[in-house]
């Protein structure tokens, strides 16, 4: 089975400075990367950064993530997405652009 590239995407610069990406998430139209200083960021696009890349709350987590899954947003158009992460201490996170509960 030959594979064949749909989008060509390369990491915001704020991601790199955070130590790069350690763990992502994928849906159809976009992503969500978890970088090894813990930091949470969102891109809305597949073909585009700057504006549709967001930093999301602070986790505030003790000890690195076990896992991350991205809830898309409800239309293409919204950068509405839920991030769930899952801890070592227990307690599953909910995270959006403004909160972690």
């Amino acid at each position: 089975v030959m594979c064949e590239p749909l989008h060509v995407f390369t990491i915001d610069e704020r991601i790199k400075s955070e130590g790069g990406a350690i763990m992502a998430s994928l849906w159809p139209t976009g992503v969500a990367v978890l970088t090894r200083k813990s930091s949470l960021f969102v891109n809305t696009s597949l073909t585009r950064s700057e504006d549709a890349c967001h930093r999301f709350a602070d986790l505030r987590v003790p000890s690195a993530p076990l896992c991350i899954c991205a809830l898309p947003p409800p239309s293409e158009e919204s950068a509405d997405v839920q991030v769930i992460v899952g801890t070592a201490e227990g307690p599953v996170l909910m995270v959006d652009r403004h909160s972690t509960r």
